[in-house]
Formats: structure tokens, C-alpha cells, sequence
């Protein structure tokens, strides 16, 4: 309990840094920035909106943390450049699986840009990313009231003008929502621009409580990585001895090599676009079942030789050759999995066509390939960081997976297989495909076959009461694009946009009028 107190008593007396007129400043811009960043996360949908206030408060932290004369690596410019691609994810497409990834790699890779720029010293272990970022992100509360602090512990008549400011603040904001719901109420073009930027009274109040807290924590590792000290080196780390790790490995590996030989019909089948003889399960079964086997396998396997390159016993930073077999043969067996996956993922899409999920599926495990193979090469380069490599690697196939679309794509893909090749079409699942799926699901209501064009048709008609505030009897209430413009509900206003959403009203427009022309 003394040590406690020490602690505590240390934060109290001590503050981490004297405020300067920036530092007011930048936590002020950060609250704002916050607030209105998990409102376009939560409340908008995670779009274009979400992706401009990730660029510019990326842009502002950087140069709030820049130190004069310190020198960043080049791979972290190149990590920084793949964040800010990566983020444009959320305005490209409206998957929301590549968004949600997109969240947790951009927020790491900036985390970890963020302590290179205060002048962090990158460790030089192979666990040197789990490092950095776990000392940024996992400092223990006890950071939030040293910044806090500081920020408000500056002497003289400024520190009390600025202390009555902020008890003034907080006291006026219960009256501020009362009057804002009492003014949207008395007045609909207030109404209307409260609605559009922050939805409700009662949402902006969870906006602004959210926001807040997120703001605490974005604000300690700010502050934290400008002011603070770096964290010694840890010369005690623990290591295996070499014939441990071999033995470990050797009996792994020779299951997997047992294994390999006793399914080499199941396995290879699919390079040859067949099932294998007497297999009981279907196209579906049979690809669905080799991922499951993929990911649990892949998953212990990097876990393993992560764990072999990180905890082996080194001679200068070299691993032993013994353990460099094994791994080796690990990887190979690994490799020769994900392959054999792909290659039952690509038959699955030839007999059954394209799904978002399949594309993914298939980028993801391109991603393993890569990281595995990266693994491969760290057992033989001294200095490579696989896990670095490996979330350099997640955002750009996360930017190639939402830049380039893969709703749109899989849309096109499965529209251009019936035009052309007269695949089925299954037009639920287009409809699914939200709104990358409604221009090609508009194509298809002029399809030669009664069926499927009429399916279209009655597919956007009632999605279009998912876009606009009016029934789905749409033609006897709107006469004019500019009524239609006006009705707009999903996903409108400023933290909202998006370039597909954009481009499925003007494709609901286009419907809309051929109906109304009859």
C-alpha cells in the first residue's frame, strides 16, 4: 500500500510537462477530432468522412510530435504511407468486414508511427513491434492523470482563467443540449442541419460522452510519447536453449510430415479441379473444410515460429541451424497447405461464382503466404522484422481489398459472367451487396429474362425506401430529381459520404425516372 501511495503522491506533486500555448491547443484539437471521429465510425457508417478526420488528425499528431533533428527509419515512412491508403478504405468501399480490419491496422500502424516520430527508439529484437506498441498502448492508467495534469497545473492568473473556463464549460453543457432540443424543435432548417451532422439531441450527447473518453486515452499517448522518457532497454529477456526449441519442433514436424503423406488425395485434389474418389461432401463442404484446417494450422505454425525466431538462444542475433531445419520445414508444410486451399477456393468460385467472402478469404490467406514466407527469409537475415513486415502486409492488401472494392468487383464479376457466359445470377445476393450491388442490380432489370428482371426491379424498389424518406409507392409523391435529392436518408449527411453510396442514388435516380416515364 506504501508503494501505492508513492505512486500516486509522485503523479500528484510532479507533473510530466510545463503546458505550453500548443499543447492547450493540440488537446483541444484532440477532443474535437475525437467527438467527431467516433461519430463517423459509430453513428456514419465508417465513411469518407471517418477517412478525412483520420488524414488530418494523422497529419496534425505528426507534426505535434516531430522533434528537430531526429531521424525516423524509412520503413516507418513507408508504414505511415500505407496508413493513409489504407484509411481512404472507408470512403471506397462499404464492406464492412475490410473496414472493420481497416480500424484495428491503421490504428496500430499509427501508434507505432506515432513513437517513431517522438524520437522512441525502434527495440532491436523480433518482437520489436509487440514492443513498441504494447508500451504505448498498454501504460496503465495511472498516464491519463499525469497528462492531465500538467495540462491544467501552469501558475499564475492564465492557469485560473483557464480552470474557470473549463468548470464554466462543463457547467453550461446539461443547459446546452436542453436549448439545442428546444431550438431544433421550434425551427426546421436548425432541425434539419442538427439531424444531418449529428443525428439527435440524445445521440449527440452519446457522441460527445464517447468521444471524451476516447479523447483521455488519445491524448495520454500524445502527450506521453512527446514528453516522456523512453523506457530502458530490457537486457533480462528470457531465451530457450537450442535443443529445446529443436526437439520441440522436430516431433511437430514429423506429425505434419505423417499427416501430408496420409491426405494426399484430400490435399491435392484441387489443383486438379476435381474432388477426390469417394469423397462424400460437396464443392461447398469440401473448400469450407480445407480453410477451417488452413487457419487453425497456420495460426499454431506462425505462432511456433515466431515463437522458435523470438525465444531461441542466439549467437549474435544468428539463430542455431538445427532450429533453422525445422522452422524451415514448417514453413514449407504451411505453405504447401495455404496453396492447396487456394486452389479449392478457386474451384469453389468456378462452380458456384464470386462472393465477398471468397475474395476475402482468398486475400487472406495470400497474406499468410506472404508473412510465412517472410518468416522463411528472417531465419536466414538477421535483421527482419516479421511482424512488422506482416502489418505492413495486412494494410496493403486491406487498401487493394477496399480501394479497389471487392463488392463492386464481385458485382461486376458475377454481372459480366451472366451477360457474357450466361452464368446464374442470383440477385439476393446482389441486393446484398448494398451499395455496390444497385447499379448492377438496375443492369439487371433490363435483362432478356422476365424472371430475373423483374427479381431486379422489385429488389431496388423496396431498397429504395432503405435510401429515401418516402413510401414505396414513390411515383405518385415525387415529380423532380431535386424532391428526390431532398428525401435522402442513408447514409446522409457531411461524415457520411462515400463514393459508392454516392453512386447508387444517381443509380436509384436513373431507376426512379424510368418508372415515373412508365
Amino acid at each position: 500500500m506504501e508503494n501505492y501511495n508513492e505512486v500516486f503522491r509522485e503523479v500528484a506533486e510532479e507533473p510530466l510537462f510545463t503546458r505550453q500555448k500548443t499543447d492547450a491547443a493540440m488537446a483541444a484539437y484532440t477532443l474535437i477530432m475525437m467527438i467527431l471521429a467516433v461519430s463517423a465510425l459509430i453513428w456514419n457508417g465508417a465513411a469518407m468522412g471517418y477517412t478525412v478526420i483520420f488524414d488530418v488528425f494523422f497529419i496534425a499528431s505528426t507534426a505535434f510530435l516531430r522533434r528537430r533533428g531526429g531521424k525516423i527509419p524509412a520503413s516507418a515512412y513507408v508504414l505511415a504511407l500505407l496508413t493513409l491508403v489504407c484509411s481512404w478504405t472507408f470512403a471506397a468501399t462499404s464492406n464492412t468486414s475490410v473496414r472493420l480490419l481497416s480500424v484495428v491496422a491503421t490504428l496500430l500502424s499509427s501508434v507505432v508511427w506515432y513513437a517513431l516520430v517522438a524520437g522512441r527508439r525502434y527495440p532491436a529484437s523480433d518482437s520489436a513491434l509487440f514492443e513498441l506498441s504494447g508500451a504505448t498502448f498498454f501504460k496503465g492508467v495511472d498516464g491519463i492523470p499525469k497528462v492531465l495534469k500538467a495540462l491544467f497545473s501552469k501558475k499564475g492568473e492564465r492557469s485560473k482563467n483557464a480552470s474557470s473556463a473549463a468548470i464554466g464549460v462543463a457547467c453550461a453543457l446539461p443547459l446546452l443540449f436542453v436549448v439545442t432540443a428546444l431550438l431544433a424543435s421550434s425551427d426546421a432548417a436548425f432541425s434539419s442541419l442538427i439531424t444531418n451532422v449529428f443525428g439527435s439531441v440524445g445521440s449527440l450527447v452519446q457522441k460527445i460522452i464517447l468521444g471524451c473518453v476516447v479523447s483521455l486515452f488519445a491524448i495520454d499517448i500524445l502527450f506521453t510519447l512527446k514528453y516522456g522518457k523512453d523506457r530502458e532497454k530490457d537486457a533480462s529477456s528470457p531465451t530457450i536453449k537450442t535443443p529445446a526449441v529443436t526437439a520441440f519442433l522436430a516431433v511437430i514436424s514429423s506429425v505434419y510430415v505423417v499427416y501430408l503423406f496420409s491426405q494426399l488425395a484430400y490435399l491435392f485434389s484441387a489443383f486438379e479441379n476435381i474432388l477426390p474418389a469417394g469423397y462424400e461432401f460437396t464443392y461447398a463442404e469440401y473448400a469450407r473444410r480445407g480453410f477451417f484446417e488452413l487457419c487453425v494450422i497456420a495460426a499454431i505454425d506462425l505462432v511456433l515460429i515466431l515463437g522458435a525466431i523470438i525465444f531461441t538462444k542466439k549467437d549474435n542475433g544468428k539463430l542455431p541451424t538445427s532450429v533453422k531445419i525445422v522452422c524451415t520445414l514448417i514453413v514449407l508444410f504451411t505453405l504447401v497447405i495455404i496453396a492447396t486451399s487456394i486452389s479449392k477456393m478457386v474451384m469453389y468460385i468456378g462452380v458456384y461464382g464470386m462472393t465477398t467472402l471468397r475474395i476475402s478469404t482468398s486475400a487472406f490467406m495470400v497474406w499468410m503466404a506472404l508473412v510465412f514466407v517472410t518468416a522463411e527469409i528472417r531465419l536466414f537475415v538477421k535483421r527482419l522484422d516479421v511482424p512488422a513486415v506482416g502489418l505492413a502486409l495486412g494494410l496493403a492488401v486491406l487498401s487493394v481489398l477496399g480501394i479497389f472494392n471487392v463488392n463492386r468487383f464481385v458485382a461486376k464479376y458475377n454481372y459480366e459472367a451472366h451477360a457474357n457466359r450466361g452464368s446464374r445470377v442470383d440477385v439476393a445476393y446482389m441486393s446484398s451487396l448494398g451499395d455496390e450491388g444497385v447499379e448492377y442490380l438496375y443492369l439487371l432489370t433490363h435483362d432478356n429474362d422476365i424472371k430475373i428482371s423483374s427479381a431486379a426491379s422489385r429488389k431496388l424498389t423496396v431498397m429504395i425506401a432503405d435510401y429515401y424518406e418516402t413510401d414505396v409507392d414513390y411515383t405518385s409523391k415525387i415529380t423532380t430529381v431535386g424532391e428526390l435529392h431532398a428525401l435522402r436518408k442513408y447514409r446522409s449527411g457531411p461524415l457520411s459520404f462515400s463514393f459508392p453510396s454516392d453512386a447508387a442514388y444517381r443509380t436509384l435516380y436513373k431507376f426512379i425516372a424510368e418508372k415515373e416515364k412508365g
